[in-house]
């Protein structure tokens, strides 16, 4: 019983710890692994410091930030929201990014729910 108090937290945490509401807009950590076979979501992807990130896999090579679009117009399909909404705010040549989606907070923490849920189904 002790193990389950214990653990049940940090279950519950990790389903939303890839994102964080911030001043208006909503920071999205992300992990991106380029010449995927295809453009997809493939879940969450936790470092070796314990951080929680979205794995996303994205067709392009590392090359004159072809990932870096690719991944926001992947993200923009999975939101339903225009492209504009997404910007790379750190990470640019990096794996681990940052995305900032501008937009009201509560319709993206609802629309991150549901793709949380999606992975927890799964899990």
């Amino acid at each position: 019983m002790y193990l389950t108090r214990r653990f049940e937290p940090v279950f519950n945490q990790v389903v939303s710890d890839f994102w964080r509401a911030i001043n208006g807009s909503v920071a999205l950590f992300i992990r991106v692994t380029p010449c995927a076979n295809k453009n997809e979501i493939a879940g969450l992807w936790r470092g070796p410091d314990g951080a929680t990130r979205l794995a996303v896999k994205v067709t392009p090579g590392p090359d004159k930030g072809r990932p870096n679009d690719a991944v926001l117009k992947l993200l923009a399909k999975s939101l339903d929201m225009p492209k504009s909404a997404f910007a790379v705010a750190s990470g640019a040549a990096s794996r681990l990014k940052t995305v900032e989606i501008t937009g009201a907070p509560e319709t993206l923490n609802a629309r991150l729910s549901e793709l949380s849920e999606t992975f927890q189904s799964e899990t």
